[in-house]
């Protein structure tokens, strides 16, 4: 076994205990972003009674299918939801790493660009969470699925199909929006049947066979979703109504009020200068002589220049703690994107079975979530695959073709070559630097929590004193609420909703606003969920009291209900008297 193991196999596995201890670094330190402790209580509802797509009406729910058995195997092992998150993070922090594995094997015969495809994929996370969540999921499916049809274009397998088929369901459980695209893909099939019949990518990919097989794994991915669907309480009658409240939420928003705090967003990261971009690519494609050395080195530079534009941007968003500074896959993506237009052959294979995929999944996830163009960007993280080879064969191509360049090219030509090593580089310090940043505990500032769904963490002082008095309201509420009375929690610190352990009063555990007309259409299908006692927490994601917005909601409940309010440490408590 040693003996066929060559140099980079040392070298990547060198470089992936390097990245997961900085993993490991900072797997004590919650950040302040919380949806983290919000996706495991989804299937904690189901496990608990309720059911799906009636009960919950979050349009990922489905996900939880692959949270159910690791929060089922916590519970059992320690009969609480304490230190649960903990826990989930080295589950996924596993998963993450064999994702960086099978990278590395299926273009090992890259040696040293394999190892660098593997580890920029490792030590970028979605949200910089350690979380088994709908947007990690479907980033991670979405590769396995990518990577099978790049392995299917270099050798047919039956079980290749077969998994590519089971990657896809998962990616439809884990974004409904995928299921659109098999009907398309079935009518590229049949458009495609009288021109390209017969060649060989029809014969790999639309034809009969690579049809069925996929299909057969798609249809191991539903039943087993089917079967998590009755395991959760659902039942055939209810469906209807069910896809009913699935659409139901006005969360999301629409296409052009996303696409216009987008524009913004993009504008922000870009300096107030996002004409950049565009007018980069739009002059290389019109320029028919891009390819020639001097040119292709000013369109390397400034594409590189772009990148680093993007990426001060990013630092500039990271460091003053805003809202948009999740933009980890830019950089690479940019220049490699660039690489590729000016490589004169191109690696098709990999430009439509790993690019292409992971860009209209990131298209997907940007029409499905609420986070605009950062869902987008983390799904990238795919893509960014394919773009190390896409630079890997510009690379390739300047410098096999070094001795046919005139002497006066030299120079161009080693500055091509200096501009392709240093973005690679810039990628990897940007993903270090984003990985680290606000994560490491400085133990002697840090609390060591010793109690709760966030049990071993270390906090510090704001964030160890706020959790500390929201666990005494958590009790407090527990002590007055029956096991069986139902209790809503209106607060973006979600691991309350693990703690609790009460039953949901809510239709979604993730409730960015409230929507009193949607809980009052909740709570007339479902009355037994009517609440007998409402929290509405001061802290909001940073922890930090925001006293007036939890009055603003508290007295539009009070508007709903006949309740009395009582003021917590850390919120309003509100118990309903006509329950």
């Amino acid at each position: 076994m040693i003996k066929k193991m060559q140099k980079s196999d040392f070298i990547f596995l060198a470089a992936i205990i390097a990245a997961l201890l900085l993993h490991l670094s900072g797997i004590l330190t919650p950040l302040p972003y919380n949806d983290e402790a919000l996706y495991p209580t989804v299937p904690l509802r189901f496990m608990n009674g309720d059911v799906m797509m009636q009960h919950e009406w979050h349009f990922t729910q489905f996900s939880s299918l692959f949270l159910y058995l690791p929060v089922m195997a916590w519970m059992n092992i320690k009969g609480s939801t304490e230190g649960m998150i903990l826990f989930l993070r080295i589950v996924y922090l596993i998963i993450h790493t064999l994702a960086a594995f099978v990278i590395y094997k299926a273009f090992r015969r890259y040696k040293l660009w394999a190892v660098a495809a593997a580890v920029l994929f490792y030590t970028q996370t979605p949200y910089r969470m350690l979380a088994i969540s709908y947007v990690s999921m479907v980033v991670l499916f979405l590769l396995f699925f990518s990577l099978c049809l790049f392995a299917i274009h270099e050798k047919e397998k039956k079980v290749l199909y077969i998994a590519a088929g089971i990657c896809f369901g998962a990616c439809c459980v884990c974004n409904p929006l995928w299921c659109f695209v098999y009907p398309l893909y079935i009518i590229a099939c049949v458009a495609m049947r009288k021109k390209y019949r017969g060649s060989a990518t029809y014969n790999r990919f639309f034809a009969a066979k690579p049809i069925g097989l996929f299909t057969a794994g798609i249809g191991i991915m539903a039943v087993i979703c089917i079967a998590y669907f009755f395991v959760a309480g659902g039942s055939f009658a209810l469906i209807p109504e069910g896809i009913k409240n699935l659409f139901a939420s006005t969360e999301y928003g629409s296409f052009v009020d996303k696409a216009m705090q987008t524009a913004r967003v993009f504008s922000d990261i870009s300096l107030k200068m996002p004409f950049m971009l565009p007018v980069l690519f739009g002059v290389i494609w019109f320029d028919k002589n891009r390819r020639k050395p001097n040119h292709r080195t000013v369109y390397l530079a400034l594409a590189f220049a772009v990148s680093v534009v993007y990426t001060v941007g990013v630092v500039l968003d990271f460091t003053a703690q805003k809202e948009n500074g999740f933009f980890l896959t830019l950089p690479l993506l940019i220049f490699s994107t660039v690489c590729y237009i000016l490589t004169r052959k191109k690696n098709k294979a990999v430009f439509f079975c790993i690019w292409c995929p992971c860009v209209v999944g990131a298209i997907f996830q940007y029409l499905a979530a609420n986070t605009l163009f950062t869902a987008m960007s983390i799904a990238f993280a795919g893509a960014n695959v394919a773009g190390v080879f896409f630079v890997h064969d510009l690379f390739k191509e300047i410098t096999s073709g070094q001795k046919e360049e005139k002497t006066d090219n030299k120079k161009s030509i080693a500055a091509c070559r200096a501009l392709i090593c240093t973005v690679i580089c810039l990628q990897f310090v940007f993903n270090c630097f984003s990985l680290l940043y606000d994560r490491v505990p400085d133990k002697d500032e840090y609390t060591s929590v010793k109690h709760g769904p966030l049990s071993d963490f270390y906090l510090n002082e704001v964030y160890y004193e706020s959790y500390t008095n929201s666990l005494n309201d958590m009790d407090i509420i527990r002590s007055l609420a029956n096991e069986n009375e139902p209790v809503l929690i209106l607060s973006r610190l979600g691991w309350m909703h693990l703690y609790i352990e009460r039953p949901f009063a809510s239709y979604s555990t993730c409730l960015m606003n409230l929507d009193t007309d949607m809980l009052g259409m909740y709570y007339n299908q479902y009355p037994e969920k009517i609440p007998a006692y409402i929290y509405v927490g001061y802290a909001d994601r940073s922890y930090i009291p925001d006293r007036e917005s939890a009055l603003s909601k508290a007295e539009k409940l009070e508007e709903m209900f006949d309740c009395t309010r009582e003021e917590l440490s850390m919120g309003i408590l509100l118990t309903v008297n006509d329950n």
